[in-house]
């Protein structure tokens, strides 16, 4: 058996679709023989996903797999093994950079007021 990565889009529906088209990436560890089974059963698993998500709110809000446009295959586990690059463009630089400073400053709050619950 070997491991597998698959990347799922959804494109996600709210109400009657009259917003601005939001797409959900999700990249899934996914276990098989070959990279035919892998690729079956990431269908799968986004099938189940998609229903598990209908109808959590009060609007009714649907995750539709568009594909699953990429597999890769795990060649070994090893601490710091690259699992995704992704180059982006980004109108706005400057704001982009902020953003992923507070994402980074929340993961870290979050994280150090985890371990204080713990004791």
């Amino acid at each position: 058996m070997h491991w597998y990565i698959a990347k799922m889009v959804f494109r996600i529906t709210c109400g009657q679709g009259k917003h601005k088209s939001q797409f959900d990436e999700q990249l899934r560890l996914v276990q098989a023989s070959h990279s035919g089974e892998a690729l079956e059963k990431a269908r799968r698993i986004a099938a189940e996903e998609a229903l598990a998500s209908a109808g959590l709110s009060e609007k009714t809000v649907r995750w539709n797999l568009v594909d699953i446009p990429e597999l890769y295959r795990l060649q070994g586990m090893m601490d710091g093994a690259e699992l995704l690059s992704r180059v982006t463009e980004e109108d706005e630089g400057d704001l982009f950079e902020e953003m992923i400073r507070r994402r980074a400053a929340m993961l870290r709050y979050n994280l150090e007021h985890q371990i204080l619950e713990a004791f």
